[in-house]
């Protein structure tokens, strides 16, 4: 880790100093390391695989430190956040080095998206997921609720972070890369560690998106289930933190109001009416409903062709006063 924290302040100056390149040298690893994953799943029967070494989990991190990732789309953070969705979605949890990775990402997807708060359900998922495998099943709920567990919820891994003995001497640690990269015995105190972890992100998250609808909808696997938490066996530190986690949802859901869906009132359709038409001067003609600009245009035109004719029938009138007096003239100069 103190080999990548020395390296990420000169792989920062080199993408400033060439950003195009930058962006698209780690583009094209995310691709290759997506498309080998994909082609990981494909082989398998149930279309899932296991999740990726180390080295993955350090480029997807890389882009987070690199590039911003408030923006609506980013031609490197969106593919990355898709990628990583899809780790959370298609990986297998068969051991606690699984539930640590997908607890990285689902970190790195809370840092990414603090800003923009953009609802992410793979993340949520995969801490309800690791919330409902501390349970201890035994515990039986009454009215208990239908819902579809993230992981498999038969076999080893549905109760792999539930534990077996009292661990109120021991507190919860931070975990190091040691726990991601090598698939070591889980204990009671890395249980105690990894479930204090997926509260607190738990927490963050419902602080992050209290103000969606579907809120109460989204939590509501930790509100009804936290009862069967071996709270007795957890150390004080965590036991306060899926108390204040649970009170704070109470809160936020009691004061949720949900407003159904309401089909909008038909309206009845009037039938139009015939208006009459209404002229001030009516003088039995037809006359076109003009506009201002126009009907100024027509009336100068009227008033041109009128003053026109006038024109022409003094004209006439003269020539013919013209005509007659010069054959009078004509008359008299022969007699």
């Amino acid at each position: 880790m103190d080999l990548f924290d020395g390296l990420v302040p000169l792989l920062y100056d080199l993408s400033q100093f060439s950003p195009k390149h930058s962006v698209c040298s780690i583009l094209s690893v995310i691709h290759e390391k997506q498309t080998d994953f994909q082609k990981c799943c494909d082989r398998q029967s149930s279309g899932r695989s296991v999740f990726p070494d180390l080295d993955t989990i350090f480029f997807l991190k890389l882009v987070s430190v690199l590039c911003p990732t408030s923006d609506f789309s980013h031609f490197l953070v969106t593919p990355t956040l898709i990628f990583m969705g899809q780790l959370l979605t298609h990986c297998k949890v068969n051991d606690g080095r699984d539930v640590l990775n997908g607890l990285f990402i689902c970190n790195l997807f809370l840092q990414c998206v603090s800003l923009s708060k953009r609802f992410v359900p793979e993340a949520v998922n995969f801490l309800i997921g690791c919330f409902l495998s501390a349970l201890n099943h035994n515990n039986k709920v009454s009215s208990a609720r239908p819902f579809v567990h993230p992981f498999k919820p038969t076999g080893p891994s549905a109760d792999l972070l539930l534990v077996q003995e009292s661990s109120k001497e021991h507190k919860w640690s931070r975990l190091t890369l040691q726990h991601l990269r090598y698939n070591q015995t889980i204990t009671d105190e890395i249980r105690v560690s990894t479930l204090h972890i997926c509260i607190n992100l738990l927490h963050r998250f419902a602080e992050l998106y209290t103000n969606l609808p579907s809120f109460p909808i989204i939590f509501n696997p930790v509100l009804h289930y936290h009862t069967l938490l071996p709270l007795e066996k957890f150390p004080t530190e965590t036991k306060k933190s899926v108390n204040d986690l649970v009170d704070f949802l109470n809160e936020r859901v009691s004061n949720f109001k949900i407003t159904p869906l309401i089909q909008e009132r038909k309206t009845h359709r009037e039938f139009e009416q015939f208006e009459p038409r209404i002229e001030e001067t009516f003088d039995g003609k037809r006359h076109r409903k003009l506009n201002p600009v126009t009907a100024e245009k027509q009336r100068f035109l009227h008033k041109y062709k009128r003053e026109m004719k006038g024109a022409i029938r003094e004209i006439r009138r003269d020539n013919y006063f013209l005509s007659s007096q010069q054959i009078a003239e004509i008359g008299r100069a022969h007699v």
